[in-house]
C-alpha cells in the first residue's frame, strides 16, 4: 500500500506515473470509443445511399428483366437459327445487366465485420457505375470508364471499396450538376510496381485553394441540404486500406480526386483450365440445388466441359447418393427447404471429408452475414447466382486441381 511521507512524497511509486497511466487508459478508452462512432458514421451514411440506390436499381433491373422476357418469346417465333441466335445473346447480355446491378446493390448493403481479401478495382470501379447508371442516365453528364487490363489486386474489402468510388463518382456528379446541364467525367486505374490508383477526372467548377484543403474535413461543404460526410468518409476508408485520397482541382476547369492504394507482394490469383483433364477419365460431380430449373441448366453445362453429373434436388438424397456412389467434387446451394447447404456440408465432412474439401457452394443470398461467415470458415469456392461462365470456370479450376494432388 503507497503511504506518504513527511516529505508529501509517495513513499511508493511515484505519483507522476500513476497519472500516466491513468491517462493511458482513458485514451485507448477514447479512442476505441471514436472508433465505434466512425463505424456507425459510415454505416449510417451507406444506408442513406443505399435508400437513394434503390429505387434506381429496381428500374435497372425492370428493363433487363423485359427484355429477357420478351426475347424469349421472339425465339419462339424466329424463322432462323441466325434470329435465334441473336435473341439469345441479347437475353444473355441483359441478363448479365441486372445481375450486376443485384450483386452490387447486395454487397454494398451488406452488414458484417469487415474482411481483407484480394479484390479487382476495375470490378468495383464497374459495380459503382452499375448502381449509378440511371441517375447518370437522367442528365446530360458523360461517365466514361478507362480501366488499366491486367491491374494488379489490392487487398481489401470490397463493400469499403466500392462506397470510396461511389461517394467519389456522386461528388463530381452534383459538382457538374449545380453548375451547368452538362459535362464529363472520367473514372480511370492504374498502377505501377508499388502502388494502384483510382482516379475520378470532372469538368466541373472546380474548387478554390481554401475550399479544395477542407474538402475531405467531416461536415465541411458548399452544398445546401447535405451534410458534409460523402469525401470525409471516403478518405477515412482510403486510410483504413493503408491509402490515401488526394485531390487536385483548378477553378473552371475541374477537378482530379485520386485513391491511392498500396500493391500487394503477392500476386493476383491465376486462372487455371476449367475443363476435365484430356486423356483422363471423366470426373464425375454432383449437383445439389432445389431449383430444378437451375440444377438441371448446370449440368448441362459440365457436360459441355467433360464432365459427366449426377443432379439431385435435396441434401438428403444427396447424401444417399454420396454414401452409395464416387464423386470428384459436388456444387451445392446453400439455401434449401428441410437441410441447408451448410448442414449438408457438415455431414458430408463427417462422412466423407475428403469430398468436402472439393465442394463449390453456389447461392443467390451472397450478402447473408450466414453465408459470409460459412464461406469464410470453410475456405471453399463460392458462386454468386447468377454467374458467369468465366466464374464457374474459375471454381472448377480448383477441383480440377484438388483431383490431381489427391
Amino acid at each position: 500500500m503507497n503511504q506518504v511521507g513527511e516529505s508529501g512524497e509517495w513513499s511508493g511509486e511515484p505519483r507522476l506515473a500513476l497519472f500516466a497511466r491513468s491517462l493511458e487508459a482513458e485514451v485507448r478508452d477514447l479512442r476505441a470509443q471514436l472508433a465505434a462512432e466512425q463505424r456507425a458514421l459510415v454505416a449510417c451514411h451507406r444506408m442513406m445511399m443505399l435508400g437513394r440506390l434503390l429505387s434506381d436499381v429496381a428500374h435497372e433491373v425492370s428493363n433487363p428483366l423485359t427484355t429477357l422476357v420478351a426475347r424469349s418469346a421472339m425465339i419462339r417465333m424466329s424463322s432462323t437459327l441466325e434470329d435465334a441466335h441473336r435473341h439469345a445473346g441479347i437475353i444473355e447480355q441483359q441478363g448479365q445487366r441486372a445481375a450486376r446491378s443485384m450483386r452490387a446493390l447486395s454487397i454494398f448493403g451488406q452488414r458484417h465485420e469487415p474482411g481483407r481479401v484480394l479484390i479487382d478495382l476495375n470490378e468495383v470501379v464497374r459495380a459503382a457505375l452499375e448502381l449509378e447508371r440511371h441517375q447518370l442516365a437522367g442528365s446530360n453528364i458523360t461517365v466514361a470508364a478507362e480501366l488499366e487490363p491486367g491491374l494488379p489486386h489490392v487487398s481489401g474489402e470490397e463493400q469499403e471499396l466500392q462506397q470510396i468510388v461511389l461517394n467519389l463518382v456522386l461528388n463530381a456528379f452534383e459538382a457538374i450538376a449545380a453548375t451547368r446541364p452538362g459535362g464529363a467525367i472520367t473514372v480511370s486505374t492504374h498502377a505501377d510496381e508499388e502502388k494502384v490508383w483510382v482516379s475520378i477526372r470532372d469538368d466541373g467548377p472546380g474548387m478554390p485553394p481554401e475550399v479544395a484543403d477542407r474538402a475531405f474535413q467531416p461536415f465541411f461543404t458548399t452544398k445546401e441540404e447535405r451534410l458534409g460526410l460523402g469525401l470525409g468518409i471516403a478518405r477515412e476508408l482510403a486510410i483504413a486500406h493503408d491509402g490515401d485520397i488526394a485531390a487536385h482541382s483548378v477553378e473552371g476547369v475541374g477537378t482530379i480526386v485520386t485513391l491511392t492504394l498500396p500493391r500487394p507482394v503477392a500476386a493476383s490469383p491465376a486462372v487455371s483450365e476449367s475443363a476435365a483433364p484430356e486423356g483422363a477419365p471423366a470426373a464425375r460431380l454432383l449437383v445439389v440445388d432445389d431449383e430444378r430449373d437451375v440444377g438441371e441448366l448446370l449440368s448441362d453445362i459440365l457436360r459441355t466441359r467433360g464432365y459427366e453429373t449426377q443432379y439431385v434436388a435435396s441434401p438428403k438424397a444427396a447424401l444417399e447418393l454420396m454414401r452409395d456412389r464416387d464423386f470428384q467434387g459436388v456444387l451445392m446451394d446453400l439455401r434449401m427447404p428441410e437441410m441447408s447447404g451448410t448442414e449438408l456440408w457438415r455431414e458430408l465432412q463427417r462422412e466423407r471429408p475428403a469430398l468436402a474439401l472439393k465442394t463449390i457452394f453456389m447461392t443467390g443470398d451472397y450478402a447473408s452475414p450466414d453465408t459470409a461467415a460459412m464461406v469464410g470458415a470453410t475456405e471453399r469456392p463460392f458462386l454468386s447466382k447468377p454467374f458467369r461462365p468465366d466464374e464457374l470456370d474459375l471454381a472448377l479450376a480448383t477441383l480440377n486441381r484438388s483431383t490431381k494432388d489427391a
